[in-house]
């Protein structure tokens, strides 16, 4: 899988098959349960605002330090997205991803490294499972809320920010880009 192509489908399925393994079957989802079942180590450091993880490779072992002054939610993603590199085989030994721009450096943010982009895409596949979201959303969206006031409960929910949450549902199409006036 070394730095190749991958589907958003077989991301999905990357994703599902740790979060199974690691017996995270309900919302929200701990990926620090999902990292040790995996026998990464994960320290919780302080950094620079700006800087929201690291992923070390070294002798076949993974650690991975969060940034412990980050919101839980921020520190689930970022978690999350730092076993996608290391689940999805991602080339090199060291990543670091910052946070400005809220896409984690200036080329991610401009769509061009794929790594990046999957990274991200493994991260929501992890904490926001498709079949899960499917379900919390039916029961939501049946009790008639308003756009912001659906996406707050579910990023409540599946315990994630609500603008990754947002960018979920509106991947899957469950519901559509915002306007100008959301």
């Amino acid at each position: 899988m070394n730095d190749i192509y991958i589907s958003r489908e077989a991301i999905e399925r990357h994703a599902d098959v740790v979060r199974i393994q690691a017996g995270q079957l309900s919302v929200p989802i701990n990926p620090i349960l999902i990292a040790e079942s995996l026998s990464f180590k994960v320290n919780f450091v302080t950094f620079t605002d700006e800087l929201s993880g690291v992923l070390i490779r070294e002798n076949g072992k993974c650690v991975i330090a969060i940034n412990a002054n980050h919101s839980p939610a921020r520190r689930s993603y970022t978690l999350s997205h730092e076993i996608g590199h290391a689940v999805l085989a991602h080339t090199g030994d060291f990543f670091v991803d910052k946070t400005y721009i809220n896409k984690r450096d200036a080329t991610s943010s401009m769509g061009t490294d794929y790594r990046e982009i999957q990274a991200n895409q493994f991260a929501a596949s992890l904490l926001m499972p498709k079949v899960l979201l499917h379900k919390e959303f039916t029961l939501l969206v049946n009790i008639n809320f308003e756009r912001t006031e659906l996406i707050k409960r579910m990023a409540e929910r599946f315990a994630v920010s609500k603008k990754a949450m947002e960018y979920r549902l509106v991947n899957l199409a469950l519901i559509g880009p915002p306007d100008d006036n959301d």
